[in-house]
Parts: C-alpha cells; sequence; structure tokens
C-alpha cells in the first residue's frame, strides 16, 4: 500500500497545468461511472512547460442526452493537408526551414464545457482535460484548424498539424517570412534552421527536389522479414509511405 501511495503521489504532477479535478459529482453528473482511464506514453512524464498561444476551443453540445453527446461529439470538419499538398507549393525554393510546436494539442486551452467531456479516471479520483488531449477523433482536425488561421496567412509558410515549413527562393525572403512568423509563436522547440536541406514528414526537402528520407529508406531495408500478419502490414505501410519513389512498382 505504501508503495501504490507514493506511485500515485508521484504521478500527480503529470497533470499539473493540464487537468483539473472535480470536486464533487453535480460538476459532471452525466458521465460518472463512465469516464475511463487515459493511456499516457512515459515522454509525457517530463515536465511539462506549457503557454497559452492560441484561443479556446469554443463546444456546441447538442441538445439531448448526454450520454449520445459522449458518444456523439459534434465533430469539426477540416481538411487536413497532405505531404503530397505541401511538396507541390515548393517548387523553385531554395532555402527552407522546419519548426515544430511545443507540446502540440496542449497548446489549446479547452473551455468548460469541452473539458468537461474530457473526464478520465484516475487512481486519485475523476480528472478532466483543460487542454485539447492526444486520441481524440477531432484533435488533429482542430489543431490543424488553428494553426492554420494563425499561421496560414503568411506566404512561404505551410503547415501540417504541428510540423511548420518556411520556404524561400532568397535568404532576404526567408528572413522576412521568419520575423513574421515569430512575431505570431512565443516559444519554439526543434528547428531545422535556414540550411539547404530538411527533413519533414518522412521527406528529404532541397532545392534539388523531393527525395526520401535516408532514415525511412534505412529502416525499411533492416526491418526484420515479417512473421505474421501485423508484421506484413508494418511492411506495407512502409512501402507505400514510400511508394511515389519507387519507379517500377510490382503492386
Amino acid at each position: 500500500m505504501a508503495l501504490m501511495a507514493g506511485i500515485i503521489y508521484a504521478l500527480t504532477s503529470l497533470f499539473l497545468g493540464i487537468c483539473a479535478g472535480l470536486s464533487a459529482p453535480k460538476n459532471h453528473p452525466a458521465n460518472e461511472g463512465q469516464s475511463t482511464p487515459p493511456i499516457l506514453g512515459r515522454a509525457t512524464c517530463e515536465q511539462l512547460n506549457l503557454v497559452k498561444r492560441i484561443e479556446p476551443v469554443k463546444a456546441t453540445v447538442p441538445a439531448t442526452k448526454d450520454k449520445l453527446v459522449k458518444q456523439y461529439p459534434e465533430t469539426p470538419h477540416y481538411s487536413i493537408p497532405t505531404p503530397e499538398d505541401v511538396q507541390s507549393r515548393l517548387a523553385g525554393n531554395k532555402l527552407f526551414t522546419i519548426l515544430d510546436e511545443k507540446d502540440g494539442y496542449w497548446q489549446i486551452k479547452l473551455d468548460k464545457a469541452s473539458s468537461l467531456l474530457c473526464t478520465f479516471n484516475t487512481p486519485w479520483g475523476r480528472l478532466r482535460f483543460k487542454r485539447l488531449p492526444f486520441g481524440l477523433k477531432s484533435s488533429s482536425e482542430v489543431f490543424q484548424q488553428k494553426n492554420s488561421e494563425a499561421f496560414g496567412g503568411i506566404s512561404g509558410v505551410h503547415v501540417i498539424v504541428g510540423d511548420m515549413i518556411i520556404a524561400a527562393v532568397d535568404e532576404k525572403e526567408h528572413t522576412e517570412i521568419l520575423h513574421k512568423v515569430m512575431d505570431r509563436a512565443k516559444e519554439l522547440n526543434k528547428i531545422q534552421y535556414k540550411v539547404t536541406k530538411v527533413r519533414y514528414m518522412g521527406h528529404a526537402i532541397s532545392e534539388e527536389g523531393v527525395q526520401p528520407d535516408s532514415e525511412k529508406v534505412e529502416a525499411n531495408v533492416n526491418m526484420p522479414a515479417s512473421e505474421d500478419k501485423k508484421g506484413l502490414q508494418r511492411l506495407l505501410g512502409m512501402t507505400k509511405y514510400l511508394s511515389q519513389y519507387i519507379r517500377m512498382k510490382p503492386f
């Protein structure tokens, strides 16, 4: 029991700034007994450095029973560009920069209605997410929409969910674009800054065009022989990802 208590105490810090507790059943009566525990990767146990960059997401709750609201939440529909969509706009550019947004979906603060719908069980009680959680069906579309609204109006900037690429024909244009982006973003992490070749969404982009990422190719070559259905699916998935570079396709 002492060990369990110690583990629970240590893990409470994981949700600081991300979640809020529910002090009484009246705050969330409909989902009582229906919430589920979250599945979290080890990487999220590091210290969380959160900043508010994007306005809260406003949730529209249908006028129906709460059980149906939980099963069929209103989902926003926003088109997410594919790597091919972005690649088609990069021709003629010579300088590229990659920006990876820190903490991803957690940049978006939820309003109260959305937060209550994101309730889950833990050993120390029920908690609700205060920021957009990973794993929801609509999370990527909401995040894409907010990023497009924040950076989409800047020429030479392209965003796929949380991965941003800046493309310019020369250093002067590149600097101007980067200054505009920096004015809108307070803090950035993992930057490939003003280089002639970048890795973006599994592809290598340079003045010479789009090429397969050497790490992806190496992983495909060194992949162990498939021994079951899942192994074959992994191989086919990786092969399909690189299929645009295969001249003579066997399928």
